[in-house]
């Protein structure tokens, strides 16, 4: 808790933690309008919210902090790392016969890394180089930043089933191949399944993205196809030892993972792009296409909002979110700690409250002053600053 907050909650809490208990309606909080009615309406963005009607014994309004989504926050990462893993677990079968590959620009022909990842992404050459040329139906691409570099230039990371390519005799002398059994099978060798690399670096250099491509064919590399799908997913399960470069977290939009039409949405809430294998165009959300990601991840975990499941509704009931800390709340006036319990880990939890709407409403309002309110927004810029700061430290270092 900050040293502000902590003057601005006086002996009227105390610190002190409370279990839920049920409580009648408090009175209605001083700031009410003259002659305000005796129901007392405060419109959140999702619900009205009405002091008698929803100040019931035994109502608890869970305090959650919403994440801000990004690739690149370290507290969203992991989550939506784990996720995207577990999504595709369940879609391991349709890798029948799994290959890693991975694509790194030529530096030479890009002005920059920026300049490379939009020439790339924006030309789709991706999807057009697995599915439209080699007709590889199930794919899906993780970017990376090539710490190494200096400047973090793009580096994707393929995972593919190539189980529906026809097999072909190849010649690694004459770099050629064909279906035909040639009659003099000396230096000739048949690859079921065979992925064209010399196709593919042909298209590449047409398209004037980049020479450095490798293939992992062998078993060794990786057992199975769970195998592979842990291996790609970890470039969004953990964050990089030296965070991202500055035109990544300055750049909206940025996609780190993309599947195939066959291989269906991994990730949760995702949208096909226009051209991408008759997908459609999606309306992004302007307030996180046109924002920086930098912005959006420094003012991660800065807002508090409150949920109760209203059962005479059958609905959850939302109000906030407000901009605040989450750990403020229970040292905040009418703080209650409950159990909860994670049906996943199997383990139970404390999660920390209000038992009264009312209590709410004067969190937000302590929350609203000008002294709390300009010291979380210092703390937001200085969190933008160490972000944008991290990858050249890193490198130094």
């Amino acid at each position: 808790m900050s040293a502000a907050l902590a003057l601005m909650l006086p002996a009227c809490a105390g610190g002190e933690r409370r279990a839920a208990t049920p409580s009648a309606p408090r009175p209605i909080p001083p700031g009410a309008a003259p002659g305000a009615p005796a129901i007392l309406e405060k419109r959140t963005n999702k619900v009205t919210l009405c002091a008698e009607e929803t100040s019931q014994p035994g109502d608890f309004w869970r305090a959650v902090s919403p994440g801000c989504g990004s690739w690149m926050c370290k507290k969203c990462k992991t989550r939506r790392g784990y996720d995207l893993r577990k999504r595709l677990q369940g879609k391991a079968h349709l890798f029948a016969e799994p290959r890693l590959y991975t694509i790194t620009v030529n530096r030479e022909w890009h002005e920059s890394p920026e300049a490379a990842y939009v020439d790339v992404t924006q030309a789709k050459f991706l999807a057009r180089l697995l599915t439209k040329e080699l007709g590889v139906r199930r794919w899906v691409w993780v970017l990376e930043p090539q710490a190494e570099s200096g400047d973090g230039w793009p580096h994707w990371h393929i995972l593919m089933d190539v189980s529906d390519l026809p097999g072909k005799w190849y010649s690694r002398e004459l770099k050629e191949a064909r279906e035909e059994e040639p009659e003099d099978k000396k230096g000739w060798q048949f690859i079921p399944h065979f992925f064209d690399l010399n196709r593919v670096h042909r298209l590449l250099r047409k398209w004037k993205v980049g020479e450095q491509c490798r293939l992992t064919v062998k078993k060794e590399d990786f057992a199975s196809a769970a195998h592979a799908i842990n291996y790609i997913t970890k470039y969004l399960v953990k964050m990089p030892e030296r965070g991202y470069p500055s035109w990544m977290l300055k750049r909206p939009g940025i996609r780190f993972v993309q599947a195939s039409r066959a291989l269906g949405p991994v990730v949760s809430g995702a949208r096909r792009e226009k051209g991408q294998e008759g997908g459609k165009e999606a309306k992004p959300r302007l307030r996180k296409a046109n924002r920086q990601p930098v912005k959006r991840i420094a003012e991660c975990g800065t807002r508090v909002a409150f949920i109760q499941y209203d059962g005479r509704r059958d609905r959850q009931v939302i109000a906030g979110p407000f901009k605040a800390l989450k750990n403020t709340v229970v040292a905040s006036p009418g703080a209650v700690i409950v159990p909860d319990f994670d049906f996943e880990t199997k383990r139970e939890f404390p999660t920390v409250g209000f038992a009264s709407i009312i209590d709410v409403w004067r969190f937000e309002s302590i929350w609203k002053t000008p002294e709390l309110q300009q010291e979380l927004a210092a703390g937001i810029a200085a969190r933008e600053t160490a972000l944008l700061g991290a990858w050249a430290s890193a490198g130094d270092g």
